[in-house]
C-alpha cells in the first residue's frame, strides 16, 4: 500500500510534468482530494496561476522532476490513460497533443506506440459511431502527423488520417474531410486498404455534388478490387476485414444511390438485392452487430430511393430499418430513419400530425450537433407546414401566408449563420428549392428564378425527373397558386409549384 508521502510525490510529479500546470477540475477528476491540494499549497509545492495548479518556480520544478519523475511513471501513465480515454471530456481543459507527448517523455511510449494507440482509439470510436471522440482524437493525431513530410507517413498514419476524415464528415466539416481523402488516395499504394477506402469516400462526395456521369466505370473497378480483397480474408476477427467490408458497403451503396439519382430504379433495385445476399453470407464474428446495423442503413437508403415511386413499400422498409437500427450504435442513422418515416407520412399519406415528430427529431439533431441534418429537418418541417396551409384556400389566398414565408426565410438564414453551416451539393439543391418556393410565395420572382436556374445547372448530370420539376416551376412561376409534392408520374398543373420530396 502506498504511503501518503508517496501519493503526494506522484501528484506533484504529474502536475510538474506540465510546464503550465493542470486545471483543478482535471486533478479532482483523477482522484486528487481537496485536502491533498491544500497540503501541497501550504507546503508551497504548488500555486494557483491563471486557473491552473502549477509549480512555484521553474528551477525547482526541473530539479524535482530530475530526482523523482522515474519513481512515479506508473501513476502518471495511469492518469494520462484516463485523460486520453475520455478525450472529449477534457478537450476544453487541456491541449490533448500534450498528453501523447508526455507518454514519450516518461518513457512509456514512442512515436510508433502513440500512432498505434491513436488508431486503436479511433477505430473503436468509428465502430460504435462515436464521431465526437473520434474527431477529438483525430485532431490530436493531425497535430503530430501534419509535422511530417508525406514520404514519412506510414500506413498506420494514413489509417489515422482516414478515420479523422470520417469524423470530419460526421461533424459537418466536409471540405477538410475531402482534402484528407484526396491526400490519402494520391499518396498511398493502390494495394493498401486505406487507398481504396479513401476512394470510396470520394465517390460519396461526387455523388453528393451530383457529379455522377463518369463515375460508374471507376466504381465498378473498385467493387471488383474490393471483392478480391474480401475473398482473400483469412481472419474475420481482424480489423482489416471489417475495414474492407465497410468500404465495400460504402462503395456499393453509393452506386445504388447514383442509379436512383439517374432515375434507374430497376438497376438500383438489383444492386440492393445483391447487397442483401452478400450481407446475409458474411461469416459470424464479433463485428456481426456492425453488419446487422449496416443492413438497417441499406434498408433506409433503399426506402429513400423507392419512396418517390412506391411510398407504401418504402413505409414498410423504413419500419424494418428502424427496428434494425434501434439497438445499434449509429444514433444518427436511427434518428434519420424515424425522421424519414414521419416525413413520408406527411408527404404521401397527408398525416400532418407527423410534423410534430419531424420538429422533435430536428431539435435532437441540433442538440447532437448533426448540423447538416438539422438544417434538412428545418426544410422538411417548414415545407410540410406550407403544403398543409395551401390545402386551405382561405390561407393560400391570404396576406398571412406571405408573412409566414418571410418568417421562414429569416429563420432559415439565421439557422444557417448561427451554425456556420457550409452548404453544398444535395443540401444546397434542397436549400435553393426551399428558398425558391418562399420567394415565389412572397412574389419575388427574380430571386425564385435565380435559385431554380442554379439548381438546373447543378442537376445537369442527374435524371430527367430532377430537371422536369425545376423547368416546370421556372416556366410557371408567375401563375403559381398552389404548392404540392412532386410524384413519379409527373402530371403537374401549371398553377402549382412542385416540391421535390427527395430531401435526404
Amino acid at each position: 500500500m502506498k504511503s501518503a508521502t508517496q501519493n503526494l510525490l506522484e501528484i506533484v510529479s504529474f502536475i510538474y510534468l506540465f510546464e503550465n500546470g493542470l486545471p483543478y477540475e482535471i486533478l479532482v477528476d483523477l482522484g486528487v482530494s481537496n485536502e491533498q491540494i491544500s497540503i501541497l499549497k501550504k507546503e508551497q509545492y504548488i500555486k494557483y496561476s491563471f486557473g491552473n495548479l502549477k509549480s512555484f518556480s521553474k528551477l525547482y520544478r526541473n530539479a524535482f522532476l530530475k530526482e523523482n519523475l522515474q519513481k512515479c511513471t506508473d501513476y502518471i501513465a495511469k492518469c494520462l490513460d484516463i485523460i486520453s480515454n475520455n478525450a472529449s471530456k477534457y478537450e476544453k481543459l487541456i491541449f490533448l497533443p500534450d498528453i501523447y507527448t508526455k507518454y514519450i517523455e516518461i518513457g512509456k511510449g514512442n512515436e510508433l506506440n502513440v500512432s498505434v494507440n491513436l488508431l486503436e482509439h479511433m477505430r473503436q470510436y468509428s465502430y460504435v459511431c462515436d464521431y465526437k471522440n473520434m474527431y477529438v482524437h483525430g485532431q490530436t493525431a493531425y497535430y503530430f502527423l501534419n509535422q511530417k513530410d508525406v514520404e514519412e507517413l506510414s500506413e498506420t498514419d494514413y489509417m489515422i488520417l482516414f478515420y479523422y476524415g470520417i469524423s470530419l464528415l460526421h461533424c459537418d466539416r466536409k471540405r477538410g474531410a475531402i482534402e484528407i481523402f484526396r491526400k490519402i488516395k494520391n499518396n498511398t499504394s493502390l494495394e493498401l486498404n486505406v487507398n481504396i477506402m479513401a476512394s470510396c469516400e470520394l465517390y460519396n462526395n461526387l455523388y453528393n455534388l451530383f457529379q455522377i456521369s463518369h463515375l460508374e466505370g471507376e466504381i465498378l473497378i473498385s467493387l471488383a478490387d474490393l471483392k478480391r480483397k474480401i475473398n482473400s480474408i483469412k481472419d474475420e476477427t481482424d480489423y482489416s476485414a471489417l475495414d474492407i467490408r465497410i468500404a465495400y458497403s460504402t462503395c456499393m451503396n453509393r452506386y445504388m444511390m447514383i442509379l436512383f439519382m439517374q432515375d434507374k430504379i430497376i438497376d438500383a433495385t438489383k444492386i440492393f438485392k445483391e447487397y442483401v445476399m452478400y450481407n446475409n453470407d458474411i461469416p459470424a464474428s464479433q463485428y456481426s452487430y456492425k453488419y446487422h446495423s449496416m443492413m438497417g442503413e441499406w434498408l433506409l437508403d433503399y426506402a429513400r430511393g423507392i419512396s418517390w415511386q412506391y411510398p407504401a413499400c418504402a413505409k414498410k422498409l423504413y419500419n424494418i430499418s428502424i427496428e434494425l437500427l434501434r439497438n445499434g450504435k449509429n444514433k444518427k442513422r436511427y434518428l434519420l430513419a424515424q425522421m424519414d418515416l414521419a416525413f413520408l407520412q406527411c408527404v404521401y399519406f397527408d398525416k400532418y400530425d407527423e410534423i410534430n415528430t419531424i420538429h422533435s427529431i430536428t431539435d435532437t439533431l441540433k442538440t447532437d450537433n448533426y448540423i447538416n441534418e438539422y438544417f434538412r429537418g428545418i426544410i422538411r418541417e417548414k415545407l410540410c407546414r406550407l403544403v398543409q396551409y395551401f390545402k386551405d384556400p382561405h390561407i393560400a389566398n391570404s396576406e398571412g401566408i406571405i408573412t409566414i414565408a418571410q418568417k421562414y426565410k429569416e429563420e432559415a438564414l439565421t439557422a444557417e449563420l448561427d451554425s456556420m453551416l457550409y452548404i453544398n451539393g444535395r443540401l444546397a439543391y434542397q436549400t435553393r428549392m426551399y428558398f425558391s418556393v418562399l420567394a415565389t410565395i412572397i412574389k419575388n420572382f427574380a430571386e425564385a428564378s435565380e435559385y431554380l436556374d442554379q439548381n438546373l445547372r447543378v442537376t445537369s448530370e442527374a435524371g430527367a425527373s430532377f430537371k422536369k420539376i425545376i423547368t416546370h416551376n421556372l416556366k410557371n412561376l408567375k401563375q403559381i397558386e398552389h404548392i404540392e409534392w412532386g410524384t413519379a408520374n409527373g402530371c403537374y398543373s401549371t398553377h402549382t409549384f412542385i416540391l421535390d420530396p427527395r430531401i435526404w
